[in-house]
């Protein structure tokens, strides 16, 4: 995927889905008083989330990474971005330095 077009699309379709991530984990939230320890358990046996986001930036077909911390109270899903990297989501990608610049798209609970 090299096209730009292409890319900054890309990149508009995960922060959405990334936003209805988000909306999935609150909402698991309510109900179970923790975040879920895996991202399948968004998807069944209730269905927050009808299939989990691909990450059309992954190498293979995976989905977009969710990490909870230990004690189940913060959590981070991200996308390995344009450079097709896995950082952790500890290094943010910003586009304004070209569209395919290091870092991954990120969103953590606020």
């Amino acid at each position: 995927m090299n096209n730009e077009a292409s890319i900054r699309q890309s990149v508009a379709r995960i922060k959405a889905d990334l936003r209805s991530m988000a909306t999935a984990l609150e909402s698991y939230f309510v109900d179970y008083n923790r975040y879920p320890s895996n991202p399948q358990n968004l998807t069944t046996p209730v269905a927050y989330l009808t299939q989990l986001f691909g990450d059309p930036f992954a190498k293979g077909n995976e989905s977009l990474q969710v990490g909870v911390t230990e004690n189940s109270d913060n959590w981070k899903a991200y996308s390995v971005g344009p450079d097709q990297e896995d950082n952790k989501g500890e290094i943010v990608y910003d586009p304004t330095n070209g569209t395919i610049s290091k870092g991954d798209i990120i969103r953590e609970k606020q």
